[in-house]
């Protein structure tokens, strides 16, 4: 069962998170979803490794990636309450 939701995770990491940002259709978000892969793989490796302090670092190059497009948010939300997907 690990094996599947590790599976699952990954094309979320790899695919659909990409995939989603490309369809935004947001220029400020094509920096990210270019670099993108540089925070996936090492959160993709993380969890196939073992608890430890590798796993952790690994998955923390994730987070940073994360953090980096939530940071995106609050401009977003500054520009007003425009509902359309790539208000």
């Amino acid at each position: 069962m690990t094996v599947l939701v590790n599976a699952i995770v990954m094309v979320g990491m790899f695919l659909v998170v990409p995939a989603g940002l490309r369809l935004t259709g947001l220029a400020e978000l094509d920096r990210i979803r270019r670099f993108w892969p540089l925070f996936a793989a090492p959160g993709a490796v993380a969890l196939w490794l073992p608890r430890g302090p590798t796993a952790t670092a690994l998955a923390l190059c994730y987070a940073l990636g994360t953090v980096l497009l939530a940071l995106h948010a609050p401009r977003r939300a500054r520009r007003g309450r425009d509902l359309s997907p790539a208000g």
